[in-house]
């Protein structure tokens, strides 16, 4: 069962005293009645909007949550993907300062996979400010 918000609470509170109010010892007046039957109605539907609008704030933070998770998890492998280039990079220029030039076709190849890494980093850094700016209004 939902927690009831402090609002919901406090509209059901003024509406449960206006109806005491006019329980069968309260002088007769329609007007009044009525009044406080309308007061109660307003409180409970303005209730009813505050918890569809948390409802639908609930369900977007959980869709934002979901996707930063998602982002944050292909950062990271590409953070490491970039990391372990960078360590290959590392020990193919060793290998070459002790063998030459065998080793220059690594460093090649550890260097492409290292820029590579590199871009699409900036590319999925350039998507999360994008949907940081847009899902946030800043960035």
């Amino acid at each position: 069962m939902r927690r009831m918000p402090a609002s919901a609470l406090a509209a059901l509170a003024l509406a449960a005293m206006v109806l005491v109010g006019c329980g069968p010892d309260a002088p007769a007046a329609p007007a009044a009645d009525e009044r406080a039957r309308e007061v109660a109605g307003e409180a409970h539907t303005a209730v009813e909007s505050l918890e569809a609008l948390t409802d639908e704030l609930d369900d977007r933070l959980a869709e934002l949550e979901a996707d930063r998770s998602r982002m944050q998890t292909r950062l990271g492998n590409v953070s490491d993907r970039l990391w372990s280039s960078l360590r290959d990079l590392r020990g193919a220029l060793q290998e070459v300062r002790k063998e030459g030039g065998s080793a220059l076709a690594q460093v090649d190849s550890a260097i492409a996979e290292a820029r590579s890494a590199a871009r699409e980093l900036t590319i999925l850094e350039g998507r999360f400010d994008y949907h940081l700016r847009r899902d946030h209004g800043g960035g």
